[in-house]
């Protein structure tokens, strides 16, 4: 179980990730956006379409 303290990492960790992601989104830069995500990570979509790595 988390402490308090790590949990406010953690939250402070996803919040500054997702502006990362909207700053690339809104700058139209797939470059920066593909930065975000880990090179071997995958990402589902709500459709269920999967994309592996940094695609």
């Amino acid at each position: 179980m988390n402490t308090p303290n790590e949990n406010a990492v953690d939250d402070a960790a996803v919040r500054a990730l997702y502006q990362q992601l909207m700053d690339a989104w809104n700058e139209g830069s797939a470059e920066a956006y593909a930065e975000s995500f880990a090179e071997g990570g995958v990402r589902v979509g709500f459709d269920g379409t999967a994309f592996e790595g940094r695609q």
